[in-house]
């Protein structure tokens, strides 16, 4: 270590864990401070859930509207037809097409 230069911290030993295990990586990491924190991992999986529920957005509206009539149909076909016309407004559901269209069957296509 050069002069002027500080060692690194050493983690503090985490509790409630046996001397004689080692730590894993996810342990390692919450010592070190490094990773993704919370708030950003929450909007990167709320951002995944609201661009798929747009590129289903229609895929989503046709299937509430094939369902059984009773009275959870109504609740399914208001709470999709809003997803279904972002789909359209933003051509997200031009993009699930073309991906159909153009994608490869994965593994034995039989």
């Amino acid at each position: 270590m050069n002069p002027g230069e500080q060692a690194a911290p050493q983690p503090a030993p985490l509790k409630n864990r046996p001397p004689s295990r080692p730590l894993d990586i996810g342990e390692r990491r919450a010592l070190a401070a490094v990773g993704v924190p919370p708030r950003a991992a929450w909007r990167a999986v709320m951002l995944f859930f609201v661009l798929g529920a747009l590129l289903n957005g229609q895929a989503l509206h046709e299937g509430a509207l094939r369902r059984p009539y009773n009275v959870w149909w109504k609740a399914w076909a208001a709470g999709t037809r809003p997803l279904a016309r972002a789909a359209e407004i933003t051509r997200l559901n031009g993009l699930r097409a073309w991906i159909e269209k153009h994608a490869q069957p994965i593994g034995n296509p039989e």
